[in-house]
């Protein structure tokens, strides 16, 4: 199947590393993603990669996104910024990719988008997108400049967060598992100070990262907390927290959100096709990869040793 086209659908290290494998091989793989050059998925936030073979020193997640992306360009490959809605099967065995801007055609076809951020479930908070984030890179405008790339991915210094409000500002991360407690180090590193609400007794995920985040001074943990409202106040959230049922009221001008990760989009097609797990599906020529396939693991290494398994799957298919 040399010289055929495979659609791949989500640019994060998982779709990434399938399409360079594929190119490697000699098909033609076509990159789709709805943010473009700045998809690379949920690495983008990753305040240290640090358990990937093959880094000398640990690196933050933006610069471990930029190498990915310079290997694309060095074998000119690119990704189209397209949001795919839909993708069917036609007669020939082809697939048809329907997306908001083009229609794409493909001999294969990878899924690889990843997952996306289960949200509050707070009715309260609909009308408050502005000031409640599931992402870091959402929040980036709202740091006016604190996340400046620089050679570990964010500002060393916490002067710039001081200067702007005469002090260390504070601000609400809520979850207790390994994303929350990264995007805390994130926080800290661009110079804020954070309350990380963890609804449990104990936080979750790898020992040495619990141990950075226990140790880091501009880290308040509170523990069994759950959130009974949010709401806005001014320019801040107001917050009210519970805890053994005692309320607590909180300010912040903005909240991170990490409370766990889940797939919402199939395309059009049947979820039951994705049920099993497996990287090659029940319908002939559709692929699963990533945390798409595995759920909310968000480890880089699984990710892109998917994305090279289904390069060789479709190389036999």
């Amino acid at each position: 199947m040399s010289g055929r086209i495979t659609a791949i659908v989500g640019a994060g290290p998982a779709g990434i590393a399938a399409a360079i494998q594929l190119k490697r091989s000699g098909f033609i793989p076509r990159l789709l993603d709805s943010r473009g050059m700045d998809g690379c998925g949920l690495i983008r936030n990753g305040f240290k990669v640090e358990n990937y073979p093959g880094l000398v020193a640990p690196v933050s997640g933006a610069v471990l996104m930029k190498r990915f992306l310079h290997q694309l360009l060095q074998l000119e490959l690119n990704i189209c910024k397209d949001t795919i809605v839909e993708i069917k099967k036609e007669k020939s065995n082809s697939f048809v990719l329907h997306g908001k801007s083009n229609d794409y055609k493909a001999e294969t076809v990878i899924i690889a988008s990843g997952t996306t951020p289960r949200k509050l479930p707070l009715d309260s908070v609909s009308g408050l997108t502005r000031r409640i984030h599931y992402n870091l890179k959402e929040l980036v405008p709202e740091l006016q400049g604190s996340f400046a790339s620089t050679k570990t991915g964010f500002s060393d210094s916490r002067q710039r967060a001081e200067e702007s409000s005469g002090q260390s500002k504070e601000i609400v991360v809520v979850g207790g598992g390994e994303a929350a407690q990264d995007y805390s180090l994130s926080l800290t590193k661009a110079g804020f100070r954070v309350k990380l609400l963890i609804r449990g007794t104990r936080l979750k995920g790898n020992l040495h990262l619990k141990n950075a985040v226990i140790s880091n001074q501009n880290i308040e943990l509170c523990f069994e907390r759950s959130i009974k409202s949010v709401v806005r106040c001014g320019n801040s959230l107001e917050i009210t927290t519970s805890s053994k049922n005692q309320l607590e009221i909180w300010k912040s001008d903005n909240m991170v959100v990490a409370i766990g990760r889940q797939v919402e989009q199939y395309f059009g097609l049947s979820p039951e096709l994705f049920a099993n797990g497996q990287i090659i599906t029940p319908l002939s020529g559709l692929f699963q990869i990533g945390d798409f396939r595995l759920g909310s693991l968000g480890q880089v290494g699984m990710a892109v040793g998917d994305g090279l398994r289904v390069a060789s799957l479709i190389a036999h298919y």
